[in-house]
């Protein structure tokens, strides 16, 4: 008998768009996530402020922004996975790290609710002040702790690949089996 002939390849070094695709994918994240912060810091104060908070927090916006880019670029390899997959007939798992991602970036960008404290204080919300105060005072915390969040998002999403991969070879090395005749 023969093995399954399966409609996709294998993720080798023989079909690069399973690596070009997630690489760029990941490359145009972490870009698009350090711009909306240079952008968010420009709209409420200016942009020489953005400038001088990234260069000041250069090693936190790189990593937050390599950590969000790798999580892109591994849930781009993961679909490529699953529709592979699907291909081949797998039922398609879910895709992991999604909410941890989400979760990540929003407790590092809280820190920048100082940002907008002149127009609250223009709304007459100045009660919001101390929560402003505390996400300002707490903002190398929150930057740590989205980190961790990204490692945890970036480990599940490895280790869901590993899965996917290994069925689909376990999948293209059993023998087929013929229909059954009435």
């Amino acid at each position: 008998m023969s093995a399954i002939s399966l409609p996709i390849s294998i993720p080798s070094g023989k079909n690069h768009k399973l690596y070009v695709v997630p690489i760029v994918a990941g490359l145009v994240a972490a870009l698009a996530m350090f711009g909306f912060y240079i952008l968010l810091l420009t709209v409420f104060q200016d942009f020489s402020h953005a400038m001088q908070q990234a260069g000041q927090d250069w090693l936190w916006v790189g990593l937050v922004a390599l950590g969000f880019g790798a999580q892109i670029g591994l849930y781009a390899y993961l679909r490529m996975i699953i529709h592979a997959a699907q291909a081949a007939g797998v039922t398609a798992m879910t895709g992991a790290g999604t909410g941890t991602s989400t979760l990540g970036m929003i407790a590092c960008c809280a820190h920048h609710l100082s940002d907008i404290a002149p127009l609250v204080a223009l709304t007459g919300a100045s009660g919001l002040s101390g929560v402003i105060g505390f996400f300002n005072e707490w903002k190398y915390a929150f930057i740590a702790l989205g980190l961790v969040m990204n490692a945890i998002g970036i480990v599940v999403t490895v280790r869901t690949i590993r899965k996917h991969k290994a069925h689909l070879l376990a999948m293209a090395s059993e023998p087929e089996t013929a229909p059954a005749c009435h």
